[in-house]
């Protein structure tokens, strides 16, 4: 929406989407919204992740405009000086919009960091942070994690005291059950023999085609 930095109070705070996933916001935007001939002036939380909307407008609004939204017939009401207003969705540009949402989401993306050292006197003792936060947040957010230094653990030696239970694993068997060894499988020689020379002779003819191995007395393909 090319929103001027200089135009967001920075107020960062947590976002948790449907997935649990906690994204952090840059801060907070009044920006004004008009339907029809109604003009009113809303508070915006800004995130800078991609998504298929510029803007998700919620409850506050609609209390404000007195709207009544129905998903089903995909239209809002809402009352004007001029009477009652109706505004539409449009079904096949929402179903457009969600695909390339989707779309978008199948191509991962990689914020850029910058690797911070926290303890001088160990050089290895390092984090990453968003190199895209803003010189205060970034000031705020070091600051915290150097003072919160012997939170983390860097090495075994730090993390003493821990329950046996959870450092220690098994696997998950009977123990009253006698072992059984797995018998040797009986190769028929010449059978192996044709396998490998029909396997070679086609590796000859077409070094593309999907060839088999011969595992047992089944033949599967690669």
């Amino acid at each position: 929406m090319e929103i001027s930095p200089s135009e967001i109070a920075e107020d960062p705070n947590p976002v948790v989407g449907l997935s649990g996933e906690a994204t952090m916001t840059l801060g907070t935007i009044n920006h004004s919204v008009k339907a029809d001939s109604m003009m009113k002036t809303m508070e915006f939380l800004v995130i800078d992740r991609p998504a298929s909307y510029n803007a998700i407008i919620g409850t506050p609004w609609l209390n404000s405009m007195q709207a009544v939204p129905s998903t089903y017939h995909m239209c809002l009401k809402f009352p004007t000086p001029r009477g009652i207003k109706t505004i539409w969705g449009d079904r096949r540009f929402s179903r457009s919009r969600v695909a390339e949402a989707l779309e978008g989401k199948r191509k991962p993306t990689c914020e850029h960091v910058v690797s911070v050292c926290l303890d001088e006197a160990f050089t290895d003792r390092c984090v990453e942070i968003g190199a895209n936060l803003s010189e205060s947040l970034k000031f705020e957010l070091i600051a915290c994690l150097k003072k919160n230094l012997n939170t983390f653990a860097w090495a075994t030696e730090d993390m003493p005291g821990i329950d046996i239970n959870i450092t220690c694993h098994e696997l998950n068997v009977d123990p009253t059950v006698k072992p059984i060894k797995q018998r040797d499988e009986s190769w028929d020689p010449s059978a192996l023999a044709q396998s490998t020379t029909k396997s070679r002779n086609l590796s000859k003819s077409d070094p593309y085609r999907k060839l088999g191995i011969l595992t047992g007395s089944l033949t599967q393909s690669l």
